[in-house]
């Protein structure tokens, strides 16, 4: 991710163990040769098993010392401990500091979050779409255990050394992406369970989510309300009309991906599984939160 492309983490959905050596000497920058280390613990080990692995002879090592092989692990501990995202753009890496949010709405907004009244104790909230978890931390701070699940590797990896330095342990950033979720993988499909697996919560948070679920990915309002049903009782959710300036961003040559897309029709479709509890206009934006009980 680091030396290729910061994307390679998907891999790891087939590669239960991580990347086989062979693909990832393959995938690095041939300057990466004339690193030691890499060259080390990456080429020097490839070479050696694609020659060896097939004989049909006992092959004899070599004994190494000790003091050999502590050398070999503190190397192998600098060079991951000193690996660092690289600096590159993604689409909503910076997403606070081109919203159109200004700074009244943006409190007014976490305002709202602090102000719903549930009717039962929240042990677990998803927050998906979270971005680097600025409203996920309206629940983490009440000390409710919160994963922040997001499409976008730069704002979880700052959102992730947000929790590093805040030692914040009720805060969990995730790499998810909702409409390819993580599957169960690894022996019997249960080495790495499936993301609906992993603990049902008892409220699902979607800030400025369903505009691009809606109009990018080809997702129906009953696609998303029944997804969230199969879930959670509890929902809050952030709708984003036609005419504001996010939705307007997307919709450039996807005009007709926007038939049915209105609060009225959102709030039929979803009025099946739901019950709006409560329902709040944003300040100075054309955006609404719902608090979305289900029935």
């Amino acid at each position: 991710m680091k030396y290729a492309d910061i994307g390679l983490q998907h891999l790891l959905k087939s590669y239960v163990d991580g990347l086989p050596l062979s693909i990832a000497a393959k995938l690095l920058p041939f300057r990466l040769r004339f690193n030691p280390s890499i060259y080390t613990h990456i080429y020097l080990q490839e070479k050696y098993f694609s020659k060896y692995s097939n004989e049909e002879k006992k092959v004899v090592i070599k004994a190494v010392s000790l003091t050999t092989k502590k050398q070999l692990f503190e190397d192998l501990f600098d060079l991951v401990n000193g690996l660092q995202l690289p600096a590159v753009k993604t689409e909503w890496g910076n997403y606070y500091a081109a919203t159109n949010y200004d700074e009244k709405s943006l409190q007014h907004k976490k305002q709202i979050l602090g102000q719903f009244v549930f009717k039962k104790e929240l042990n677990l909230v998803w927050d998906l779409g979270g971005n680097t978890g600025y409203f996920s931390r309206v629940f983490s701070d009440k000390g409710i255990n919160t994963v922040c699940f997001d499409i976008d590797p730069v704002a979880v990896e700052r959102n992730y050394l947000q929790v590093k330095e805040n030692k914040d342990a009720l805060l969990l950033p995730l790499l998810f992406d909702i409409t390819n979720p993580s599957p169960g993988i690894g022996w019997a499909g249960k080495e790495r369970v499936a993301i609906s697996e992993r603990g049902k919560p008892d409220l699902i948070m979607t800030l400025a989510l369903i505009h691009h679920l809606f109009i990018t990915h080809h997702c129906s309002f009953e696609m998303l309300s029944n997804y969230l049903a199969a879930n959670t009782d509890l929902v809050i959710l952030e709708f984003v009309p036609v005419q504001d300036s996010q939705v307007q961003r997307l919709i450039n040559n996807r005009q007709d991906n926007l038939v049915g897309y209105s609060p009225e029709h959102f709030e039929q479709v979803f009025c099946a599984n739901w019950h709006i509890a409560q329902k709040i206009d944003i300040l100075d934006t054309h955006r609404t939160i719902y608090l979305l009980e289900k029935k």
